[in-house]
């Protein structure tokens, strides 16, 4: 049975990729809850079991569902984060933005291969990523 997790604790935040919801990080979160850390993860807004707003799915939305995620949640101090696959992109992004925010930054495999500028289909989320597996010449 897991123990309560202070407010205080220590706060890590797991973000997925795009083509795999947060539980892509169950047993990542369950862990890191044990050793008494205070863990978020979420969906971004358009996958898993988020709200899809018609709005521009880009680095500028996901920094602002971060940021009222964590004002939301009253997490004022610095944050451990992680990224997996575009999750990387996302949390690099947020701390280029946030670095006060920001203690830890984590990136498991980033898929930069995703940002602005990247030729068609590579720029596309989640297609990007499906592309670059099938036509990337290896592990970088």
């Amino acid at each position: 049975m897991s123990r309560p997790v202070p407010h205080s604790a220590r706060t890590v935040v797991l973000l997925s990729g795009m083509s795999v919801p947060y539980y892509l990080w169950a047993p990542t979160q369950a862990a890191l809850a044990e050793a008494g850390y205070r863990v978020v993860r979420y969906d971004y807004y358009g996958r898993g079991l988020s709200d899809r707003p018609d709005a521009a799915y880009d680095l500028d939305m996901y920094d602002r569902q971060l940021v009222a995620l964590l004002d939301s949640l009253k997490v004022s101090g610095p944050i451990d984060l992680a990224g997996a696959s575009m999750g990387g992109v996302v949390a690099a992004d947020f701390a280029n933005r946030w670095p006060e925010r920001v203690r830890s930054l984590t990136l498991i495999d980033p898929a930069f291969a995703t940002i602005k500028g990247a030729p068609f289909p590579i720029n596309v989320p989640g297609l990007g990523e499906y592309v670059w597996t099938i036509v990337a010449p290896g592990p970088c």
